[in-house]
């Protein structure tokens, strides 16, 4: 899946993200912390569905969450103190402000084949009149 918000493209297939064209380099729990952010946009995202989704439930402080959070800010050029894409919901989570589109491939599925005409061939001449055919 392909996610585009501000100037920034999340490609979860390729675990890749851009800014402008230009791959960025991110740790593996930021990526996924942003890929499931965007997936959820305008939605408040505790700790315990943080933890489901991007831990996968392994117990971790709220010491690495909130250091995980602070490098997804860091990788989307977002600042804490006024936060516009990842916000922090005080007592509640965080929320995926930026507006997100999933970018559609263009590539259109290849028609479907449809058998050829037969060709066209000169008419055959009927037999003249008397000749065995």
């Amino acid at each position: 899946m392909r996610l585009r918000f501000n100037s920034f493209e999340i490609d979860t297939g390729r675990y890749e993200l851009t800014r402008a064209g230009v791959s960025l380099p991110v740790e593996p729990l930021v990526f996924d912390l942003i890929a499931f952010m965007t997936a959820n946009p305008g939605k408040v995202i505790g700790r315990d569905e943080l933890l489901d989704h991007v831990w996968q439930g392994r117990i971790v402080s709220d010491a690495t969450i909130s250091s995980t959070v602070k490098q997804a800010r860091r990788a989307l050029d977002d600042n804490g103190a006024n936060p516009q894409i990842l916000k922090t919901i005080r007592s509640r989570g965080f929320q995926f402000a930026a507006e997100v589109t999933e970018v559609v491939d263009g590539t259109k599925p290849a028609p479907e084949l449809t058998p050829a005409a037969p060709a066209l061939s000169a008419p055959v001449p009927a037999p003249a009149p008397g000749s065995r055919k």
